[in-house]
């Protein structure tokens, strides 16, 4: 056969897993590392696993002493999927107090890693007494207006907290748009100003606008 039912293979993991029976939602990546360890030990080629002590105060570098870690493990655990999918973590601990540090090796059949925030382009107009500006800046699409405010300031030099954001419809001023306003509410055709402002305590901001 090419390919397998996934009724049956869903079978075979609830016989050893009793967790993902039933049609319940269930985690992904617990469920890859379950996979993967079961068909680990049902095809690791060592039977009996020999006792390997933990070495202490090895002073050793580091490059052997991992190769001598990643050894001893493969002496207990030798398959397909060891092979292809296992590694190897070097964890260092330091006491707050002591100064004192721990370094430990430990195994891996998977690994945790975040994904890359997606972004979108934006077009600002930075208002200024000399001249205006438009600038293109990227921001994380489910950002808020601080992360534009934040974008415009790295790309224009002007103090982020100096700049507030508005709306403009129609030639005229629609809204300001405070920080925590999403980002998903801006469309790509929106015309979006941004006002550089010096904040005093008893002031009140009023964009003023001409076009």
């Amino acid at each position: 056969k090419d390919s397998i039912a996934p009724q049956a293979l869903k079978r075979a993991i609830e016989k050893k897993k009793e967790e993902f029976r039933g049609q319940r939602q269930h985690d992904a990546h617990e469920f890859l590392e379950c996979l993967l360890d079961g068909l680990h030990e049902d095809l690791n080629r060592i039977l009996k696993k020999p006792y390997i002590p933990d070495p202490e105060n090895d002073t050793r570098p580091v490059a052997i002493r991992g190769e001598d870690a990643w050894l001893s493990h493969r002496r207990r655990n030798d398959s397909i999927i060891a092979d292809l999918f296992q590694g190897q973590f070097l964890s260092c601990l330091t006491c707050p107090e002591c100064k004192a540090t721990s370094e430990r090796f430990d195994p891996f059949m998977t690994l945790s890693l975040p994904l890359p925030e997606a972004k979108r382009r934006l077009q600002v107009t930075l208002v200024q007494a000399d001249e205006d500006t438009v600038y293109d800046v990227m921001v994380p699409v489910r950002g808020t207006i601080r992360d534009l405010r934040r974008a415009l300031a790295e790309a224009s030099r002007v103090p982020g907290n100096r700049l507030r954001i508005t709306k403009i419809y129609q030639s005229k001023f629609q809204k300001l748009l405070g920080d925590t306003v999403p980002l998903s509410g801006i469309a790509a055709t929106d015309t979006l100003y941004a006002f550089p402002y010096e904040f005093q305590a008893d002031s009140t901001v009023v964009p003023v606008l001409q076009l």
